[in-house]
């Protein structure tokens, strides 16, 4: 049964759908003009010399760190609390996630413990911006910069986000970002790779189009990443209705924080000056999280837990399919049992929040029934 107030909504109508029989009437629809087109207009809204579309943000990610380099041998700090596709691109090129603390506010990599986490194989650090809530990024970069580490910013959670006036994605010399289903805007899958340095982007398509440097010569192991322009076409038109998208998330994010700050009821929070959050994610912290989330189910309401444990935790790592390692991460045990992801979508309605913020002050104060 579809619940009556679902956790995400994409905003994608009959312009998207125009926009894809266009593609198919150009007869163009693998990667072409509109891959092209959607890659300019990204890298001007970024503020990025250079876009680089691809399949997925997974797949970015993959690119990313091939380009860097990064392969066997190599360790790269990851934070604990993340989705697992940031870790498994690090373990997909060869090399181990070295597995860190988050700050308990906003769940981001906590700069603090990153250096009892570093060896001789450590090669960089790789960050997100927790539901679109940013990173300590000047902190991070300063010890990158002392420890000679590449800074590799996973940006899914990030778009519409600003760090002291500048889009979140554009601080570090190589960004990813995730187009997939449930993000702000989305091409239904797909990705991209942001850069200012010229030969960095000239690597970065070679591996996106299977390491092809002229027809049929190959210089590289690449993938078959290609973004198509059917994809594209939904993106471009998606980007023309980002700002609405944006300001109707923001909108539901500013109604939220209202009743629970009357209610007294825990919320993940910004705590950097001359910022702005992206409003991918709307998080609460509850003791009784899970009993919580099986009452709203109950009531038609639609949550997720992103993330329910540390990423070390995983059975690819715990059982060792995948070599790992991990510093102590008390936030990340103890958060991790508390988050819960609330509905956030444009068109949300006032009585659709006031139904969810209504059910969680019942359910989270009243009798919970053992084995919800």
């Amino acid at each position: 049964m579809n619940p009556s107030i679902p956790w995400s909504r994409p905003d994608v109508g009959d312009s998207d759908l125009k926009a894809i029989m266009e593609a198919f009437t150009d007869d163009w629809l693998t990667m072409g003009p509109r891959t092209d087109r959607f890659e300019q207009a990204m890298a001007r809204r970024m503020s990025r010399c250079h876009a680089v579309a691809v399949s997925s943000g997974s797949v970015a990610l993959d690119i990313a760190l091939r380009t860097l380099g990064v392969g066997p041998g190599d360790e790269v700090i990851v934070p604990a609390i993340t989705y697992f596709a940031t870790a498994a691109a690090v373990s997909r090129v060869g090399a181990v996630p070295v597995f860190v603390d988050v700050q308990p506010q906003n769940l981001n990599l906590d700069a603090d413990v990153i250096v009892d986490a570093l060896s001789p194989r450590t090669r960089g650090i790789v960050y997100i911006d927790y539901g679109g809530l940013p990173a300590d990024f000047d902190r991070l970069d300063a010890l990158a910069r002392a420890h000679g580490l590449f800074l590799l910013h996973d940006a899914a959670h990030s778009l519409g986000g600003l760090y002291h006036g500048h889009p979140l994605g554009s601080q570090t010399p190589l960004s990813t970002m995730s187009f997939h289903m449930a993000k702000v805007m989305t091409c239904v899958e797909g990705g991209m790779i942001f850069t200012d340095d010229d030969q960095l982007a000239h690597t970065l398509r070679l591996y996106r189009n299977q390491g092809e440097s002229d027809k049929y010569i190959h210089s590289k192991l690449g993938y078959n990443a290609r973004m198509t322009d059917i994809s594209a076409a939904i993106g471009l038109n998606q980007l023309n209705h980002l700002d609405r998208y944006l300001d109707g998330r923001r909108r539901v994010c500013r109604a939220y924080d209202r009743h629970f700050d009357q209610l007294g009821i825990d919320t993940l929070s910004n705590p950097h000056p001359d910022t702005r959050a992206a409003p991918f994610l709307y998080s609460v912290l509850l003791d009784e999280r899970d009993q919580v989330a099986a009452g709203l189910k109950e009531r038609g309401i639609d949550t997720r837990v992103c993330y329910p444990m540390p990423l070390y935790r995983q059975p690819v790592y715990l059982e060792g399919e995948a070599p790992s390692r991990h510093q102590p991460c008390p936030v990340s045990e103890r958060i991790s049992k508390r988050i819960l992801n609330l509905p956030l979508f444009p068109s949300m309605s006032d009585d659709q929040i006031d139904q969810v913020v209504h059910s969680i002050d019942a359910l989270n104060q009243g009798p919970l029934v053992s084995g919800l």
